[in-house]
């Protein structure tokens, strides 16, 4: 009798557990594409190397828009240059909307660039492929006190 219980209890436990175990999922968990292998994109935050995992790129009303993201998607830094920027250095200035950077430390967050530079090493318009570095401070939308640093930023990117 006793091993016919034991049996029952361990058939029971077989159908509840992974309907336990739905409920506990994580339905925020977004799986982003890993960055392309020839694509490089790295930045330290507040001194901590940013996890970037995913890249990517947009060319929209003449400004490319780059992308990097952690792998769940929660952090993230964004960069935006006019499509035909030439080698040099600008000021990110959010405001301007030619050059500026966001950095979204959490998936309802956002914070602007400003100050802020970006220099731009290349950008090939035949092969669609632009390289720079950037540093800037992070701060809320409304000019409050900075929150984040970012700083030794560099990328290489092929944009559409």
């Amino acid at each position: 009798m006793r091993t016919l219980s034991y049996l029952l209890c361990i058939f029971t436990a077989f159908l509840i557990l992974p309907a336990c175990q739905k409920e506990f999922e994580d339905p925020v968990f977004v799986v982003v594409p890993p960055a392309s292998s020839l694509d490089t994109f790295r930045v330290m935050i507040d001194g901590v190397a940013f996890p970037t995992y995913g890249i990517s790129t947009t060319n929209s009303s003449n400004l490319i828009n780059l992308t990097a993201s952690d792998v769940r998607a929660f952090q993230r830094v964004s960069l935006t240059v006019p499509a035909n920027v030439t080698p040099g250095s600008y000021p990110l200035d959010y405001f301007a909307k030619l050059y500026f950077g966001v950095y979204y430390p959490d998936t309802s967050s956002s914070l602007i660039s400003n100050p802020g530079t970006i220099k731009i090493i290349s950008n090939n318009i035949n092969t669609k492929r632009i390289a720079g570095t950037f540093d800037f401070n992070a701060q809320t939308l409304n000019g409050g006190a900075t929150v984040s640093f970012l700083t030794n930023g560099y990328f290489s990117v092929k944009y559409p």
